[in-house]
């Protein structure tokens, strides 16, 4: 069973910040509020090849086995983590769900800070 806990991405301009990560029991009641201005990232039990911990929200690229790059952010769907993004040769979309991924991928950055361009796209 994966470990539960999350990150905190608060969009307030001017204090745009990404939270360290957060069991449940940890969270701080400022983060409950009523009017949505924090936005939870939840922990998708994976790791990177370098060992980082995969959250929503995190953008990763990696090579399919195919021999294709593949760069998307990772999004819970239909109850499942998955990466939703592009195949960069073909300029094609593309959904694959992260526990299917097989080959070593590499966190380059997040949907919240600094790479929106990721944010928003439906497949």
């Amino acid at each position: 069973m994966r470990e539960i806990k999350f990150k905190v991405w608060d969009p307030e301009p001017g204090k745009e910040r990404m939270s360290k990560p957060y069991q449940i029991r940890e969270l701080d009641e400022t983060y409950f509020m009523t009017d949505d201005s924090v936005i939870f990232l939840q922990y998708t039990g994976m790791k990177d090849a370098h060992g980082n911990e995969i959250y929503e929200g995190d953008v990763i690229s990696y090579k399919t086995e195919d021999n294709v790059f593949l760069t998307g952010e990772v999004r819970m769907r239909d109850g499942a983590f998955c990466v939703m993004g592009m195949i960069i040769a073909k300029m094609e979309f593309k959904l694959v769900y992260l526990h299917d991924i097989k080959v070593p991928v590499r966190i380059i950055g997040n949907g919240y800070e600094g790479m929106s361009s990721f944010r928003g796209g439906e497949l």
